[in-house]
């Protein structure tokens, strides 16, 4: 079984620590990927390949990526065979965690190319069975989003989330969506979202603002292929309350509809259900 502290590997060998030097720790300057692990399978691998390349070209970090990918299929296929062996199965179902950084630099933020520095994790696979049944009760932070201009990368400057974080606990809700400097609905702390007006979809436009999560470009595939009409648009805050339907996203927890949120309750309709149920088999 995984261990609640998590098993970790730094550039492919197994290890818990990373030098304090390295660029990640001291100015952000990287990226990180989690992926859900079933029956030994890493699950939308390529999707998450996909963005991490993105994010690695803009931010000029040069790494093998297959040879990491390869890595990855190879250690989650031996821990499999090793559980079934074992009779422990559970073993095959665990979250992974990428993180890839620029590596080992001198002071300042200047540099020149280094060598990266990659490191997977893995973690226990968490249950989020019944909050995807009954739903988030949320909460706009108010914390406001600053246009970052990242292209919509997962970088590893998450403090608009961990400041989010703070706000969810301290108001006892399950989710916050942040709004930007204007008052526009960007995303929640850990999550895309998706409202429904009548027949239409729209989903916050992230040019400027946000992370471009690989459920949220699944679902807009999903929809667009069976021409539901979704809209990638700006979205008031206060408009965002007048939705029929609200459901947030994210390639560990799935579809989970939002309930509640300052107040107002949304309903949850067949087509979230459905799309529950087509994800199911890849998310916790």
């Amino acid at each position: 079984m995984i261990p609640q502290e998590g098993l970790h590997w730094v550039d492919g060998v197994c290890a818990h620590q990373v030098d304090i030097r390295d660029r990640g720790f001291q100015y952000g300057h990287g990226v990180f990927e989690t992926i859900v692990v079933k029956s030994g399978i890493p699950q939308l691998l390529q999707e998450h390949f996909s963005r991490l390349a993105l994010g690695l070209s803009f931010l000029s970090i040069q790494v093998d990526q297959e040879h990491i990918k390869a890595f990855i299929e190879k250690l989650t296929a031996q821990l499999y065979s090793q559980s079934t062996a074992q009779l422990h199965s559970q073993c095959g179902d665990y979250l992974l965690k990428l993180t890839v950084t620029a590596g080992v630099g001198g002071r300042g933020y200047s540099y020149q190319p280094l060598k990266a520095l990659w490191c997977v994790s893995l973690y226990p696979l968490p249950d989020f069975g019944r909050i995807r049944a009954d739903g988030f009760q949320a909460i706009y932070c108010q914390h406001r989003m600053g246009a970052r201009f990242y292209n919509g990368i997962k970088h590893l400057n998450c403090l608009d989330s961990v400041i989010a974080a703070g706000e969810i606990m301290r108001q006892g809700a399950d989710e916050g969506l942040l709004l930007n400097e204007k008052g526009d609905l960007i995303e929640g702390s850990k999550t895309n979202l998706f409202l429904r007006f009548g027949d239409n979809w729209l989903t916050p436009d992230l040019a400027c603002y946000g992370v471009k999560g690989v459920m949220r470009a699944w679902v807009m595939h999903y929809f667009r292929m069976r021409g539901v009409p979704i809209f990638e648009q700006e979205i008031q805050a206060k408009r965002a309350l007048e939705a029929d339907e609200i459901f947030c996203c994210n390639s560990v927890m799935g579809i989970v509809p939002l309930t509640v949120c300052e107040g107002v309750t949304f309903d949850i309709s067949p087509t979230t259900r459905e799309l529950q149920k087509q994800t199911q088999a890849f998310v916790c």
